[in-house]
């Protein structure tokens, strides 16, 4: 089965991590840990729904070839100025569509905490990062081919860079187990 992690600077970020040769045995890629499953991950800085989408239409599954895409997504669209859910839901649908109509599932991972976003308060993208969650909540549960995956224990203040946004090094690996927990539990439910 291959696995393509997708997501913005946090997927981006962590695949780095993972394929820096200096530190091996600390950025063990999710796949070695799975066997017949090969986890890759692919990441774009400030990405957003529009942008995954944009990625998936212009090839970017030739390259890969994945059976599920497991997403980190939702956090760059909840910190603009102004959130309109109904555009959201469209852009969601939209990326949605350009997996399954490439026969390839997807998971959705939660929307975690921002301290510091960029383009909104803190209150503001929590609000927006509950009802981007509830909306992919929703979907999986309509969809069989979609899925949500609530992840635990990333987000804590000693985690997070001085920006506010993004993770410190003991933050990426907090993310890494929750990618690897992702994975295993996707792979424990299509066995089912």
């Amino acid at each position: 089965m291959n696995i393509l992690v997708l997501g913005h600077s946090y997927v981006e970020n962590l695949r780095r991590l993972c394929e820096n040769r200096r530190k091996p045995h600390t950025w063990e890629n999710p796949s070695n840990a799975h066997g017949k499953v090969s986890v890759q991950m692919h990441g774009y800085p400030g990405a957003t729904f529009k942008r995954l989408t944009e990625a998936i239409e212009a090839g970017l599954f030739v390259h890969y070839s994945p059976h599920v895409v497991i997403c980190q997504i939702g956090s760059n669209d909840c910190d603009r100025y102004s959130f309109d859910e109904t555009a959201f839901r469209s852009d969601m649908n939209t990326f949605i569509y350009a997996c399954l109509s490439r026969g390839v599932s997807v998971v959705f991972m939660s929307v975690m905490k921002r301290s510091g976003p960029w383009y909104c308060t803190p209150d503001e993208h929590t609000v927006r990062r509950e009802i981007v969650n509830k909306m992919m909540k929703s979907i999986a549960l309509e969809n069989h081919f979609v899925h949500y995956f609530k992840t635990t224990n990333v987000y804590r203040v000693e985690y997070e860079a001085s920006d506010g946004i993004h993770f410190t090094e003991e933050g990426y690996r907090a993310f890494l187990v929750a990618l690897r927990k992702s994975v295993s539990w996707f792979i424990n439910k299509v066995r089912k």
